[in-house]
């Protein structure tokens, strides 16, 4: 345990086996609280750790079917614990090992088998390919998510042995029928799903054999993050007429609450909303400067409020003046022109400018980086540094002597105002 900067050994811990019969390749663990699981893969089993206060004590020994791995994954929230066991052959499918989930729940000292799940897509269509269900696990709350590394078939991209991810919830104490994850860039033996976390956010998915975007270097890895909370259609910002917002959200998650009052979404025991908070049932309309928050009770078991901004701008912005040069003013050199813009409601985002050399009838052509490209036929929007005071550095523009110029400058607003 921890004290302070350092770490001291608290406890060695003996299994009520004999020591040297823990049979594992990679023992998986897992900790919850006061509960440790060690799984045993090789013996299809998992032992169950439990701290009672002063010491840690086997409570229990979880047994799989025989060359069934299981053990090769486990994962514990609270008083439920899931055992993966990717090799178990199920005879009502095939002869070939598809792989299967155990959850077990604690009912005071005693663990109790609630379900064993399989994929609802499994077959032994791979002959002995394996689709390896169940290498990988995590749960919180009432969520539970499922590798399958091997799995076969992917309709979404016609390849064999992608991998998938299956997204279990419970509800009542059943387990609904799952959400599978594909990943629509995956290729045979990228193993997607060879890794699996999950937290009151997003789902985290690893792919340990994908290769580099270009293609060109394989087994780099990558990772996948599905968000678990709503997502409005249209993001934070102003906007220069009303807007309608929906908040979309995967099939895990529950009901999704909002206000557009400044005040924090609740809801009761019962799940029903309180004071200004609204059950989202259609796209929000906006048409005033409003604060939107939203929420959703996922199976996770949390509620985080997310928090959106939207500025209605029907206003244009104003630019003042060019204050300098001086209309009408003759000069050595220009090195620079300067104004002034505001805006009273989105606030000013960009300033730009036109030159013309009316004599010639050009346009002067400047980046964005201020690097001056010569005169052109075609008008160029010239950003200028600045906002409410803005300014173009002029100084590299070949102006040529005793032509005549002109300076057309606009604004834009947040909203996109002109």
């Amino acid at each position: 345990m921890r004290k302070g900067e350092s770490w001291e050994l608290q406890d060695k811990l003996f299994l009520k086996d004999d020591a040297d019969t823990l049979s594992c390749n990679k023992c998986r663990i897992a900790l919850n609280e006061n509960t440790i699981l060690i799984g045993a893969n090789l013996e299809a089993a998992v032992y169950v750790i439990v701290h009672n206060g002063v010491t840690w004590k086997q409570q229990q020994k979880l047994l799989g079917p025989h060359n069934s791995a299981f053990g090769q994954s486990v994962a514990i929230d609270k008083n439920t614990i899931i055992v993966g066991a990717p090799l178990e052959v199920d005879k009502k499918i095939g002869d070939y090992p598809i792989g299967a989930v155990y959850i077990f729940v604690r009912f005071g000292d005693v663990l109790q088998q609630q379900a064993r799940l399989i994929s609802p897509d499994a077959n032994d269509a791979n002959g002995e390919e394996l689709e390896s269900f169940g290498h990988s696990v995590s749960i919180i709350g009432e969520l539970l998510v499922v590798g399958a590394p091997k799995k076969g078939f992917n309709p979404t991209i016609l390849d064999m042995e992608v991998g998938a991810v299956y997204v279990f919830v419970r509800d009542d104490g059943f387990w609904q029928k799952p959400v599978r994850l594909n990943a629509i860039d995956s290729r045979k033996g990228t193993l997607f799903g060879e890794t699996v976390a999950v937290s009151e956010d997003a789902i985290v998915i690893g792919k340990p054999n994908d290769s580099d975007q270009s293609g060109t270097i394989e087994g780099i890895g990558s990772i996948y993050i599905v968000s678990l909370f709503p997502t409005p259609s249209v993001l934070s910002g102003s906007y220069p007429s009303d807007i309608s917002i929906a908040l979309t959200c995967e099939s895990y998650c529950n009901t999704i609450y909002y206000t557009i009052d400044g005040s924090e979404p609740a809801i009761d025991s019962d799940g029903l909303p309180l004071d200004s908070t609204i059950e989202y049932k259609e796209p929000i309309l906006i048409t005033d400067n409003t604060t939107l928050k939203y929420i959703s009770v996922g199976p996770a078991g949390t509620t985080t409020v997310k928090t959106a901004n939207y500025v209605i701008d029907r206003v244009n912005p104003v630019l003042e003046e060019v204050t300098s040069p001086i209309n009408g003013s003759t000069l050595g050199e220009l090195s620079s022109i300067e104004g002034i813009a505001s805006d009273d409601e989105a606030g000013v985002e960009q300033v730009e400018i036109i030159i013309q050399d009316t004599t010639t009838q050009q346009f002067a052509n400047m980046d964005d980086e201020g690097v001056f490209h010569g005169w052109t036929d075609t008008p160029t929007w010239i950003k200028a540094n600045g906002t409410t005071a803005w300014q173009v550095d002029t100084s590299n523009i070949a102006f040529v002597t005793n032509n005549t110029y002109t300076v057309i400058a606009r604004t834009v607003d947040l909203a996109s105002n002109i």
